[in-house]
């Protein structure tokens, strides 16, 4: 009886790793596997992008901040709090952009990772921006002495 249960699932297994050995389920299953490597990088790349849209549409609200005047002080402390949690954001992505460095060695969705790489750098920039237009410039006396003096050139050019 024993003889009869290990012959049956010799049978069995043999006729699996038959099927499973013909060339036919080999290319089947590299396709499947080649399939949902793509798929994940697609995926990837998505994520990147949403990141990267996301960072992008804070940059253009920073890109209207740079206009603005005549700010108040619960303004300009609102606008402190603004760049410190952006500044937090950048150093928080630029570590997450580092731990991906591995898909730009493997040409892994370099287009979408140097997208980011760019919101991210323009981030920078518009934090420094805003820090110095409203925190480090105006406290700057010769600073303000030529914009005063050029304001005072300006509205006699007006008159």
């Amino acid at each position: 009886m024993e003889c009869l249960t290990a012959k049956s699932k010799l049978q069995e297994t043999y006729f699996e790793v038959t099927e499973l050995s013909k060339p036919k389920n080999t290319k089947a299953m590299k396709q499947e596997l080649i399939n949902s490597f793509l798929d994940k990088v697609l995926e990837f790349q998505k994520h990147i992008q949403e990141k990267t849209d996301r960072i992008n549409f804070i940059n253009s609200k920073f890109k209207e901040f740079t206009w603005l005047d005549n700010l108040d002080e619960e303004c300009i402390g609102i606008l402190k709090n603004i760049i410190s949690l952006s500044d937090g954001l950048h150093h928080k992505m630029i570590r997450y952009y580092v731990s991906l460095n591995w898909a730009l060695k493997k040409g892994i969705a370099n287009e979408s990772m140097k997208n980011f790489k760019i919101a991210l750098d323009d981030l920078k920039e518009y934090n420094q921006d805003l820090e110095d237009l409203f925190f480090n410039l105006p406290s700057d006396k010769e600073f303000t002495d030529k914009v005063n003096e050029l304001s005072h050139i300006k509205s006699i050019d007006n008159e």
